[in-house]
């Protein structure tokens, strides 16, 4: 399989007949993975009702709806990808499609075959609870499965140790320009390659010491690049960071009462009409 992805870099007739054997080989497995995922969200699938984020998304008509909160990559999505993010069930269907998808890359990594058993371990990894939360906002779903799969796609690109691991950088970019979290996914699937993948050398202190720095340049390099991108849109379109500045604001939490006694709240509340 390697050697043809390395074929396929250089050939379009090789990557395609690459695709077809991809499909061939895991297509029946993606279907029975879908099918598992329609079964557990199944409540999901007969109703349709509007939560807060939806109803962000449809009473928000600009351009840039989530690049303040730092998800311009879902802003990208919408805008040029999926006009109608609130389309009923698609967003579902397609989230499915895309934790399939990313449960196959992670068993390609640890070389785990398609067997009965892997297969119903994908109820635990599709019924995982950061999923249940995410679909409870419908209005960044479709952006969110998509986010899933670029950071499940970085790290497989990592174990493949040839030219395109440099593909690790541009989709953690993407994966974590949608949702920040996403970032812990490609580093458990790249942290599985390096302690269950095939290595071509021996398993050496080293080795793994080199495998590990290597991740963790390649995640800096991503986290800088999507640091930059995010400025340079805030600067450009004149926008305020917000959400995050909450976390970052030390005087909100200094007067929030944690720090100092209630009968010291009047200082900070002076504080703050001088700040206005």
């Amino acid at each position: 399989m390697k050697s043809v992805l390395n074929r396929a870099e250089h050939d379009p007739q090789e990557l395609e007949l690459f695709m077809q054997a991809i499909i061939k080989k895991y297509g029946p497995y993606f279907v029975i993975l879908l099918a598992i995922f329609a079964v557990l969200y199944f409540p999901e699938f007969s109703e349709y009702s509007l939560r807060v984020d939806e109803e962000f998304a449809y009473s928000h008509t600009g351009m840039l709806k989530w690049t303040p909160f730092g998800r311009w990559g879902t802003d990208i999505v919408h805008n040029f990808f999926v006009i109608r993010p609130l389309n009923p069930y698609f967003s579902m269907l397609m989230f499915g499609c895309c934790l399939a998808a990313s449960f196959l890359m992670f068993s390609r990594v640890i070389q785990a075959q398609p067997s009965f058993f892997n297969l119903l371990s994908f109820a635990i990894f599709a019924g995982f609870p950061t999923w249940y939360y995410l679909i409870e906002f419908k209005g960044t779903l479709l952006a969110n499965g998509l986010s899933i799969l670029s950071a499940s796609a970085a790290g497989y690109f990592f174990s493949t140790k040839n030219r395109s691991a440099l593909l690790f950088v541009p989709l953690l970019v993407a994966a974590i320009g949608i949702y920040q979290s996403s970032i812990f996914i490609a580093v458990i699937i790249s942290i599985a390659s390096i302690l269950f993948g095939r290595e071509d050398g021996p398993r050496t202190h080293t080795a793994f010491f080199l495998s590990f720095s290597r991740l963790a340049v390649l995640c800096l390099v991503s986290l800088l690049c999507y640091f930059i991108i995010w400025k340079i849109l805030l600067a450009y379109f004149n926008l305020e960071p917000q959400y995050i500045v909450g976390f970052l604001n030390i005087d909100m939490h200094r007067c929030s009462g944690f720090f100092y006694p209630p009968s010291n709240n009047n200082l900070c509340m002076r504080a703050n009409d001088v700040s206005l």
